[in-house]
């Protein structure tokens, strides 16, 4: 079981009348709103603090019921079949590896090392500078380097495609489900929505 934890959310869509009436309704029986939103949520998700196995019955009834025409976005889809950590992975690969990619052409065109970390503050070095804990060069000369580097990319233009094709196989299927409910936009449009919710929920997915 996980550990239990405080959490500070915003509360969306409820007026400021029937905000006094919940903690009121919560005070007369001894909780405050968060330890009542608390309980709840621990029902709907079967939680470490679940009070059992009707009120979870019932708590995934009513939110089945009061929202029983999802939104049919990519998102959705990624969390009912189980594939968003995976498509997220994907995409989070796709970029990181497009970038390293351009860092490798930018140094193999001016034919030094740009050090990217921070304490470094963006100094340059050239493939002679290379050594092992020796201070022997790992290169013997600059088309060796050159070479490796040029593999490199090789490797992670692979791991790009690898990473395209999952998220290609991910959206096909999405497309490919028959609803009259569907409302799809494009695939970067859906992409979107999937990555502002990562943003706002970073918190909780980091845990």
């Amino acid at each position: 079981m996980g550990e239990l934890k405080k959490w500070t959310v915003t509360i969306e869509g409820v007026s400021a009348e029937d905000m006094k009436d919940l903690a009121i309704k919560a005070g007369a029986n001894g909780l405050s709103i968060g330890s009542l939103l608390g309980s709840f949520i621990n029902d709907l998700v079967d939680g470490a603090a679940t009070n059992g196995s009707d009120e979870r019955m019932y708590a995934c009834q009513w939110f089945d019921r009061c929202f029983l025409f999802p939104q049919n976005t990519f998102l959705h889809f990624l969390v009912e079949w189980g594939y968003l950590e995976e498509a997220l992975d994907a995409w989070k690969g796709i970029q990181d590896s497009e970038k390293y990619i351009k860092e490798i052409e930018e140094e193999l065109a001016a034919g030094k090392l740009v050090c990217h970390r921070t304490k470094d503050n963006g100094e340059y070095s050239t493939w002679e500078d290379l050594v092992n804990s020796d201070g022997e060069p790992f290169y013997q000369s600059r088309e060796a380097w050159e070479a490796d580097e040029r593999s490199t990319i090789e490797d992670e233009r692979e791991y790009v495609q690898s990473c395209r094709e999952t998220l290609d196989s991910y959206w096909k299927e999405y497309m490919g489900q028959k609803s009259e409910y569907y409302e799809r936009g494009t695939f970067d449009e859906e992409m979107k929505k999937v990555l502002e919710w990562k943003e706002q929920n970073q918190q909780f997915l980091d845990d």
